[in-house]
């Protein structure tokens, strides 16, 4: 059986590595990033540009992990249960 709790640990290390990389871009480019940004979700080009604050990026890191967390942690419950 794979542990659910350690891979999704694991899973939550590396969106936020993700996430900060994604950010940092966000900050530094915002027109390039919000080119990028809206072809990843479907949008096409994003018109208005990203406004990155410290407390917007400490939510998003927090929201983001939480997610992670939950749907790695559900899909390793599901495949132990299906062994």
């Amino acid at each position: 059986m794979l542990n659910g709790t350690k891979i999704a640990k694991v899973a939550v290390v590396w969106m936020t590595i993700l996430y900060l990389i994604c950010t940092f871009f966000a900050a530094v480019l915002p027109s390039i990033y919000s080119n990028f940004a809206g072809y990843l979700v479907h949008f096409g080009t994003i018109t208005s540009k990203p406004e990155i604050t410290f407390t917007s990026a400490i939510i998003g890191l927090v929201l983001i992990d939480i997610v992670t967390y939950l749907i790695v942690w559900l899909f390793v419950w599901l495949y132990n249960k299906m062994n």
